[in-house]
């Protein structure tokens, strides 16, 4: 069965519970009950005087549990944030849709960010750094099935490649797999 198959599944014998929020808003800003009529990941009710906005197809996220910006990155915190009507807002890049019940559906990102193995990976960030390194013409990094792998051309050996990436790039953002092409 699909997975939101399986949640109601399981929602038929145990409570469960959706929980949203990015690391920049304490881990947790809403939360929803899986049951039997759940339609889709949702964010679900604010915690606290938490607040999820909508601007463009970008949600915003407010309140107490916002963090206070990224060490010793001034810069990276003013892209992040904004200020709407005297209340710093983090923007989140989740793309979301309106439910119509002050609710919002998840829809995934509005940039190329994803999660693999429990660490956020810029791919842009990725691909820069393979683009640097010698033999290498073209790349492109991607998720599949859960697993980080990058695409690459030119004459690049995949061992001198990986022992490259291993120098310059933490553990976690090195592709389980390169692939040339």
């Amino acid at each position: 069965p699909s997975a939101p198959e399986r949640l109601k599944a399981w929602a038929r014998r145990y409570r469960v519970i959706s929980v949203y929020g990015p690391t920049e808003a304490t881990i947790c800003t809403s939360l929803r009950q899986v049951d039997e009529n759940w339609d889709g990941p949702r964010l679900g009710q604010t915690l606290g005087d938490m607040e999820h906005r909508l601007c463009g197809e970008e949600l915003l996220i407010g309140g107490s549990g916002l963090f206070r910006g990224y060490r010793h990155r001034p810069d990276l915190t003013e892209a992040a944030c904004i200020w709407l009507e005297g209340r710093r807002f983090y923007r989140s890049g989740d793309r979301v849709e309106a439910a119509g019940d002050g609710d919002f559906f998840f829809r995934g990102r509005l940039d190329r960010q994803v999660k693999v193995r429990g660490h956020r990976i810029e791919l842009e960030e990725l691909e820069t750094v393979v683009r640097q390194m010698e033999g290498v013409t073209r790349c492109a990094a991607a998720v599949q099935e859960g697993e980080l792998v990058l695409f690459y051309s030119g004459p690049a050996e995949a061992a001198e490649l990986r022992a490259g990436l291993a120098a310059r790039l933490p553990i976690w953002m090195l592709p389980t797999r390169l692939q040339p092409l």
